[in-house]
C-alpha cells in the first residue's frame, strides 16, 4: 500500500505502540492550531533554553525567556533559529550612570564610582 501522508503515517504507528500518545497527539494538534506565547522562567538556566528550544521547533507557539540576572546577551528568534546578540539595549538612564561610572573609574574617583554603580544596581533589580 502507498503512503500518501507520512506525517498521518508516522502519527498512527506511535498510536498503535502507546495508547497515551492519541491523547498527547490530539492535545499537540489544538495547540498548534491555536498557538501562544508562551512565558519560560529562569530564562539563563539551559535545560530551560532547551525547552525553549524544543517548544519552538515543535510548532507549538512563540516562547518567552525570562532571566533573573541581565545577561550580556540577548536571546532572540530569527528565521526559526535561536540566535545570541551580543548586546541587549539598556534604558538611556542606566546607559547615562554605566559612562559616568567609566568616567569616575579613569579620574580614580573611586568613592563616586561605587555609589554610581550601587545606584546601578538599584535599578536593575
Amino acid at each position: 500500500k502507498k503512503i500518501e501522508n507520512f506525517e498521518t503515517y508516522t502519527d498512527q504507528l506511535k498510536q498503535r505502540l502507546d495508547p497515551s500518545v492519541t491523547i498527547m497527539q490530539g492535545i499537540n494538534t489544538q495547540i498548534k492550531k491555536n498557538q501562544k506565547r508562551v512565558v519560560f522562567a529562569d530564562g539563563e538556566d539551559e535545560n530551560t533554553l532547551k525547552a525553549a528550544i524544543a517548544f519552538k521547533k515543535s510548532g507549538l507557539g512563540t516562547p518567552i525567556l525570562v532571566a533573573k540576572e541581565v545577561m550580556n546577551e540577548a536571546i532572540v528568534w530569527e528565521n526559526d533559529s535561536l540566535m545570541i546578540e551580543d548586546e541587549i539595549k539598556q534604558s538611556p538612564e542606566i546607559q547615562t550612570l554605566e559612562q559616568q561610572l567609566q568616567k569616575a573609574v579613569d579620574k580614580e574617583e573611586y568613592e563616586i564610582a561605587a555609589r554610581i554603580r550601587d545606584k546601578i544596581k538599584d535599578i536593575d533589580n
